[in-house]
C-alpha cells in the first residue's frame, strides 16, 4: 500500500510538471527565428511529444541549407530554455548518403549483399524506415550492424529475405 502511494505521488508530481498542451506555438516560433538567422530551412515533423527521460518535450525536425549545423546548435540552445529537445532527422537526400555508407560498411564487414527497397518517414515520430533485402552469407550479422548504426540517426532497417534464400541466424 505504501509503495502504491509513493508511486502515485511521483506520477502526480511528474504530471504537474508537464504542461497540459504541447508547446507547438513555441516550437514554431523558435524554428522561425532560427531560420531567419541562418541559411537553413527547418521543417518540424509532427507534434512535440513528452520526452520520457526528462520533464520536457521532444521535437524532430529536418534541415537543409548551408548553415544548418549552426542552426541546429541554436535550436538546441533555445529549445533547452523551453524544456524542448530538438532532434535533427536527415532529409531524403541526406538519408540516401547515410544509408549508402551504412550498407557499404555492412557489406564489406559481413559479405552479405544488400539491396535497398522502399524508404518512408513516419510523420508523427520523424523516424525513417528503410526496407532492404539481404542475401548471401552473414546477413544476420549485417542486420545487427545496420540496426546499431541506424539507431544513432533514428533509422529503422527492416530486412526482407530474398525469395528462396535460406534463413541466416548468425
Amino acid at each position: 500500500m505504501r509503495r502504491l502511494l509513493l508511486v502515485s505521488a511521483a506520477v502526480a508530481a511528474v504530471a504537474a510538471a508537464q504542461p497540459a498542451e504541447p508547446p507547438t506555438a513555441q516550437v514554431e516560433q523558435i524554428a522561425l527565428a532560427v531560420e531567419s538567422a541562418f541559411d537553413c530551412d527547418v521543417s518540424i515533423h509532427g507534434e512535440p511529444r513528452i520526452y520520457e527521460l526528462s520533464s520536457g518535450w521532444y521535437v524532430t525536425y529536418s534541415a537543409a541549407g548551408g548553415e544548418c549545423d549552426a542552426a541546429s546548435d541554436m535550436l538546441r540552445v533555445h529549445g533547452a530554455e523551453h524544456e524542448v529537445l530538438f532532434s535533427r532527422r536527415p532529409d531524403q537526400g541526406q538519408l540516401r548518403v547515410l544509408v549508402g555508407e551504412m550498407i557499404r560498411s555492412a557489406e564489406r564487414t559481413t559479405g552479405c549483399r544488400i539491396s535497398i527497397g522502399s524508404t518512408s518517414m513516419s510523420e508523427p515520430t520523424g523516424q525513417w524506415t528503410v526496407h532492404y533485402i539481404g542475401s548471401g552469407t552473414n546477413c544476420g550479422e549485417a542486420e545487427r550492424e545496420l540496426a546499431i548504426r541506424g539507431a544513432e540517426f533514428d533509422i529503422l532497417f527492416l530486412r526482407r529475405r530474398a525469395p528462396g534464400a535460406p534463413r541466416d541466424f548468425r
